[in-house]
């Protein structure tokens, strides 16, 4: 029996409660992978991902539509068809409770592919739009979407020539705009949006990578900020905004130089200076964000305990990220996590994992807290104590 309870004492004194045996949503084929998630207000699911149906892999939509809580109620391709679809499609709702779906699909190259279930999800309304880099090896995002307030659909994609965003409003696509001072040296691009689009992405310089971020406010994409200092790997950036247009972001940070291996969980609120949530022996990796309506950051991600096993963790801003709550115990492995807040700021969870038979789509969700003390960013006594041990490890490592 599937039951509600808190997994860690520590965890209980700010009232969140997570299932303490995820859901598994799908079953039906040998190989579901990289969803992605949006939220409805009353907290339904609607999920994108890539499927093996035994005849070819295509991008697949479910939902739980008036199943909340609970397991899918049904589900359907996106396009049906005879080409390759890759890994990693995006989705996102409009205000009127309509899909947007993005993925990347291959009939001759690599193109970017939209379509939305505004008629349903038929083939009249899958848009070819533009060439795309294909995600190769390791696999990895190349795309995004959001939509905004007004209702734009906005989609990120990186090409060999840099990352650029295209939107769609009233049912047309505008050409593509090229984000300035991108080059080809970019890859990961994510996108979120409330009255106007936010970017951030991963760059290569020289030998390492470092986390870039734009916005358009409505004259065009700024000239991409820097906010790492390209000295070791920053990758696997996801952004999310709040209704102040406040963007909070978190990357995995590469330490093998110096840490043998090892990957931690950094995060950025404002653009303010980074600050880590994880520091441990083990691998944290693929985190994904969100923030409540009362400035709650939560933060998932997925964990190598050892042994080739991955589990999914989470941590929130209402303790400063310091404590850390295990929502998988699975034997085998659990990748991928994304997340979505609905309109009763309750917390929602999917990742793909394999349960020993299947690769599957799984789920688990967290309850608001009766009462909660809002943080929608770090005071400054915390800013200040993030620099000085921003300090303390970067001398570590120089000492290393």
């Amino acid at each position: 029996l599937t039951t509600v309870a808190p997994l860690t004492n520590v965890y209980a004194q700010q009232s969140w409660t997570f299932l303490t045996t995820p859901l598994q949503l799908t079953s039906w084929f040998d190989h579901v992978e990289t969803p992605d998630l949006a939220v409805d207000s009353s907290g339904f699911l609607h999920i994108v991902y890539r499927a093996n149906d035994s005849s070819n892999l295509e991008t697949w939509y479910a939902s739980n539509d008036g199943n909340s809580y609970d397991n899918i109620t049904g589900w359907e391709t996106i396009d049906d068809d005879i080409y390759l679809n890759y890994r990693f499609p995006a989705i996102a709702l409009d205000s009127n409770g309509y899909v947007h779906v993005a993925w990347l699909e291959n009939p001759s190259t690599s193109y970017l592919f939209y379509s939305s279930n505004i008629g349903g999800f038929v083939p009249s309304n899958v848009v070819q739009l533009t060439p795309c880099l294909a995600s190769t090896s390791p696999p990895e995002p190349v795309i995004d979407t959001a939509v905004d307030k007004s209702n734009t659909v906005w989609i990120v994609f990186r090409n060999s020539t840099g990352v650029y965003v295209i939107n769609n409003k009233g049912g047309s696509f505008n050409p593509a705009v090229h984000i300035p001072g991108t080059d080809g040296n970019e890859t990961h691009p994510q996108i979120a949006a409330n009255n106007y689009p936010h970017v951030v992405f991963e760059k290569k310089e020289g030998n390492d990578k470092g986390i870039y971020y734009s916005k358009n406010i409505g004259a065009g994409f700024i000239t991409p900020i820097q906010l790492t200092d390209n000295s070791f790997d920053d990758i696997d950036p996801a952004i999310a905004v709040d209704s102040n247009e406040i963007p909070y972001i978190v990357w995995t940070y590469d330490w093998t130089i110096t840490e043998s291996g090892t990957y931690e969980i950094f995060y950025s609120y404002n653009l303010q200076t980074p600050y880590y949530i994880t520091y441990d022996s083990y691998n944290q990796s693929h985190p994904a964000i969100a923030v409540t309506s009362t400035g709650v950051v939560f933060i998932v991600y997925e964990k190598d305990i050892g042994g080739g096993n991955e589990n999914i963790f989470i941590r929130n801003s209402a303790d400063n990220f310091a404590t850390e709550v295990q929502l998988t115990s699975n034997p085998y492995s659990d990748f991928y996590p994304r997340i979505g807040i609905d309109g009763n700021d309750s917390v929602h969870v999917i990742w793909y994992g394999y349960d020993g038979t299947v690769w599957s789509i799984f789920y688990n969700y967290g309850k608001l807290p009766t009462s909660t003390s809002p943080i929608p960013g770090f005071p400054f006594i915390l800013i200040l104590g993030t620099i000085v041990g921003f300090a303390v490890l970067y001398k570590r490592k120089l000492n290393l």
